[in-house]
C-alpha cells in the first residue's frame, strides 16, 4: 500500500505505522450518531481513518473515542476517489498530549529515556 504523501503546512510532524484499530466517530452536535470506523494508520498525532459513507470536511472537528478514551480530532483531509483513497481521512488531534492512539508503553519509555538523558547530563 503506497503511503500518502503531503506538502505544506499541515504535513504531519509525527511518523505514522500501520495499524488497524476500531474507533467510533461523530460530529460535534448534540445529535450526531457515532459511525464505527477503523484505522489503516497511526501515530501520536493523529491517524489515518477508513469511513467510507460519509462526506465530512476538511476543518471539521469530531470526536473520535477508542474504548473508553476519546479526544477531539480535526479533519486535516479527506480522501480523493481518483487517487483510491475514497473513504479515507486523516485527522489531527486538537487536545495536546492526549492523544487516543498514543501507545501507553511507548509514553512509559520515552518518559525513562528522558529521566536517564537528565541524569547522564547532569554535573
Amino acid at each position: 500500500m503506497e503511503t500518502p504523501k503531503y506538502e505544506g503546512h499541515d504535513r504531519r510532524r509525527k511518523p505514522r505505522k500501520p495499524a488497524a484499530v476500531t474507533v467510533k466517530v461523530r460530529g460535534t452536535l448534540p445529535q450526531a450518531k457515532p459511525i464505527v470506523a477503523c484505522t489503516l494508520d497511526i501515530s501520536s498525532e493523529g491517524a489515518r481513518l477508513n469511513l467510507p459513507g460519509w462526506t465530512p470536511e476538511p476543518g471539521e472537528i469530531i470526536n473520535v473515542e477508542r474504548g473508553t478514551e476519546k479526544s477531539m480530532f480535526r479533519i486535516a483531509w479527506i480522501g480523493d476517489p481518483v487517487t483510491g483513497r475514497r473513504g479515507q481521512i486523516g485527522i489531527q488531534c486538537l487536545e495536546q498530549g492526549k492523544s487516543i492512539f498514543q501507545d501507553k508503553e511507548e509514553v512509559k519509555s520515552d518518559t525513562a529515556k528522558n529521566d536517564l538523558m537528565r541524569l547522564l547530563t547532569k554535573k
